[in-house]
């Protein structure tokens, strides 16, 4: 594999919401850097997309103890 170095753009924020610090970076090509209002609304749904994640975690799945079987009816038995 062959690595070319390319140059980059970093639009680095820290933004504080309730839950902490949320701190990321952006990047763009130097020949395509959007306007600063396109930049803010790109921070913007990142840190709203981080808020959400923790407001609205994924449910955990608990695994079925090990001790217990299920049958080809759907039954489930201690083994």
């Amino acid at each position: 594999m062959e690595y070319t170095a390319t140059q980059q753009v970093q639009v680095r924020f820290s933004v504080p919401t309730a839950y902490g610090r949320y701190t990321d970076a952006l990047y763009y090509p130097p020949d395509a850097v959007p306007a600063q209002s396109v930049v803010d609304a790109a921070i913007q749904a990142r840190v709203d997309a981080w808020v959400y994640n923790i407001e609205h975690p994924e449910p955990i799945e608990e695994p079925e103890p090990e001790w217990t079987v299920t049958c080809e009816d759907g039954e489930v038995v201690d083994a």
